[in-house]
């Protein structure tokens, strides 16, 4: 019986979920002379002249992630060439966040039709 007993407290002992706590950095952000930064000017810094410039040195994806965002910028430039850096980022917000509503209205709405699509029977037989 005592086996039993310190056998299933053994077990219970490494059944409890470890609780892992992680420290997530927040992402770097461009110093204040950045945002008011002519978007044409902006254009013409490298990967490398970005990273002196800031005092962080970029990782590859931000290097990466850098690059798309400077294609990204060409197409703003060719609409409005006398755009800052700053007018850039705040404008570029607000799409994603009507993206993201986008996204919510059609998730939702594919949902309901899967809900019902099963509740009348639709499935494969």
């Amino acid at each position: 019986m005592k086996k039993i007993f310190a056998l299933l407290a053994i077990a219970c002992f490494i059944s409890i979920p470890v609780c892992r706590a992680a420290v997530i950095e927040p992402a770097p952000v461009l110093p204040a002379s950045f945002y008011n930064l002519p978007l044409g000017d902006f254009l013409l810094l490298t990967p490398r002249e970005l990273s002196s410039k800031s005092g962080t040195k970029l990782t590859l994806s931000q290097k990466m992630s850098f690059g798309l965002l400077r294609s990204s910028m060409k197409k703003a430039v060719r609409h409005n060439p006398a755009m800052t850096t700053g007018e850039y980022f705040a404008q570029h917000k607000k799409m994603k966040t009507w993206l993201k509503v986008l996204l919510i209205i059609v998730g939702v709405f594919l949902l309901a039709l899967i809900v019902f699509a099963i509740a009348l029977g639709g499935g494969l037989q």
